[in-house]
């Protein structure tokens, strides 16, 4: 078991201001060891450690100190007590950390700081708690790239009436918004999803808006449209449009989109499967269980079709 690590201020009775100051820019939990706290001790225990506010008294509690906190870490705003928070004090919290907004209670809340938290991360959208409003909204779409995450999809928390300009710029920004349009649908707004900006600036396949356009609205262009911007939307192409043309290129792209191929293949079509990418399959074993597994379902569907001809 790793032993407690000894503060400098443990059974030290007589404490300079200098002695406090050093103990507290060493660790700053030496704060709640310090008899006579000032404004000079806490800031410096705050730029060692923002947390170390919680060890700050009542008596020397102030909106300067708990500011400076703020501005060095605005999560550290759970430690402040109600009393303490003014609206400068919540402002500058969600500045410094717009994740923050979601410690606010409703009559803490602005439009302002709302707005302040959604520009610097839309995702904060969900944890708004006043009324949206259309400027809210609007700002909560924009592209970032965020790395290995996936935007989300920011549309499923907006609770004000939809219309077709935050609908147009909610798939632009990610596709897979088209899940929570409420909206009448169209061909344009299928488009618009497919071609999102989050997917044309991606190195990896990740799921595609195709999953969220029924097969009945499906055509040619679109799966067309939908792989070639995300080679894993071929899984969600209905069996009509399943071309050879449309299963190479998929392929050709990512090679792992094959294993996201769920529907019966022809027998021309995996002839020049095993033809252009045979060898490359054959290298990695989760590949081979797929291509296993479609050979198997393509095989029974065809000696069904050819039966059936018969």
């Amino acid at each position: 078991m790793k032993k407690k690590k000894k503060l400098l201020l443990e059974g030290v009775t007589i404490q300079s201001r200098l002695y406090c100051i050093q103990a507290v820019e060493i660790d700053s939990n030496n704060l709640k060891l310090v008899k006579d706290q000032n404004h000079d001790v806490c800031v410096a225990a705050i730029n060692r450690g923002a947390n170390s506010v919680r060890h700050i008294r009542d008596k020397v509690k102030n909106e300067k100190a708990i500011i400076h906190c703020m501005k060095k870490n605005g999560r550290c705003l759970k430690h402040i007590a109600m009393k303490y928070r003014t609206p400068e004090i919540c402002l500058e919290a969600v500045r410094k950390n717009p994740w923050s907004l979601d410690l606010l209670n409703k009559e803490e809340q602005t439009e302002e700081i709302c707005l302040i938290g959604i520009k610097k991360d839309y995702r904060v959208l969900k944890s708004v708690k006043i009324p949206q409003t259309r400027e809210m909204v609007m700002a909560s779409f924009q592209y970032v790239n965020l790395g290995i995450h996936e935007p989300d999809r920011t549309l499923e928390y907006v609770k004000i009436k939809q219309d077709r300009k935050m609908v147009d710029k909610a798939l632009d920004c990610n596709g897979n918004n088209l899940e929570f349009v409420t909206i009448k649908k169209d061909r344009k707004m299928f488009l618009t999803a497919l071609k999102d900006h989050y997917h044309q600036n991606q190195d990896e396949d990740r799921e595609s808006a195709l999953e969220f356009i029924e097969e009945k609205n499906q055509d040619q262009e679109l799966c067309n449209v939908a792989v070639t911007y995300n080679r894993y939307a071929i899984k969600h192409v209905s069996n009509k449009f399943l071309t050879r043309d449309l299963v190479i290129r998929s392929i050709e792209g990512n090679l792992y989109s094959l294993a996201q191929i769920a529907h019966p293949l022809s027998k021309e079509t995996l002839v020049e499967i095993d033809l252009k990418f045979g060898s490359e399959i054959a290298r990695r074993v989760y590949l081979i269980e797929c291509y296993e597994n479609l050979l198997k379902i393509s095989m029974k569907y065809n000696c069904e079709k050819k039966r059936e001809l018969k």
